[in-house]
């Protein structure tokens, strides 16, 4: 009698499924870096955004007396699913990251934006961006302990050695922006 042999043999198998590994760790490691890019142009666009809307709500103030998260959520300036009124903080959609107001200056005559928790690719993205000058209402940013002030002729935005310079290389990092 005569048997052929059908099928697979168990080194072919091994084969495919080396190959579908390779595949599946280069397909997750690109998601996560797409993923990272959204996270930080949604930072991006937030910033522009709330900051426009702020300045518009306080413009016939003269002051940003009473600015808090709560307000703002109140008022639909901040969405309600990542700020919860009471909190003090927004998620900003990394890993333990928080989104914070605060009024700054004389008179609060200022208003912060603050970020924390953010890596360091996003960071150094964030601290590079042109923001706009005075009459946009961009004062200045602190990336960590590094703060530029356009009164103060301090170059802005950073440039990219000082933005790697300026950003740690964890997931630690902390922006604030300064508008007024």
């Amino acid at each position: 009698m005569k048997y052929t042999q059908q099928g697979r043999s168990m080194v072919e198998m091994l084969g495919v499924l080396a190959i579908i590994g390779v595949l599946s760790v280069a397909g997750i490691a690109g998601y996560s870096m797409a993923m990272n890019r959204y996270r930080t142009t949604q930072i991006k666009d937030q910033v522009q955004t709330l900051s426009l809307n702020i300045r518009t709500l306080y413009s016939a103030q003269g002051t940003y007396e009473g600015l808090d998260i709560d307000l703002l959520v109140t008022l639909g300036a901040l969405d309600r699913s990542v700020c919860r009124p009471g909190d003090g903080f927004c998620l900003n959609g990394f890993p333990n990251g928080q989104m914070t107001i605060d009024t700054l200056g004389d008179n609060e005559s200022q208003f912060s934006l603050t970020y924390t928790n953010l890596p360091r690719n996003t960071c150094v993205a964030i601290a590079m961006a042109n923001w706009g000058g005075a009459a946009s209402g961009f004062a200045g940013m602190d990336v960590n302990a590094d703060s530029r002030r356009w009164a103060d002729n301090d170059e802005m935005p950073f440039t990219m050695v000082d933005a790697v310079g300026a950003c740690d290389t964890d997931a630690s990092n902390e922006i604030m922006f300064v508008f007024q």
